[in-house]
């Protein structure tokens, strides 16, 4: 068995998940398919920045302006 299969990374974090609070970032997901998989229960947080619109269950979009030269 392959530890770091796709497959058993998201089941060990599935399955841990289900029994602690967490937080999850996912920085410049590409599309919904990639995101979904990730979906945590309520108890947790997942946060993910993307430059694609698509839309999941229980998402709230929120659109950021760029920042100006002299803050980036």
């Amino acid at each position: 068995m392959d530890f770091y299969a796709w497959e058993n990374v998201a089941f060990g974090y599935h399955h841990d998940a289900r029994y602690q609070k967490s937080k999850l970032l996912m920085d410049n997901a590409a599309d919904r398919e990639q995101v979904e998989p990730l979906l945590c229960p309520e108890s947790c947080l997942l946060l993910v920045t993307s430059r694609t619109r698509f839309t999941l269950p229980g998402l709230k979009a929120v659109n950021l302006d760029a920042l100006p030269l002299e803050d980036a």
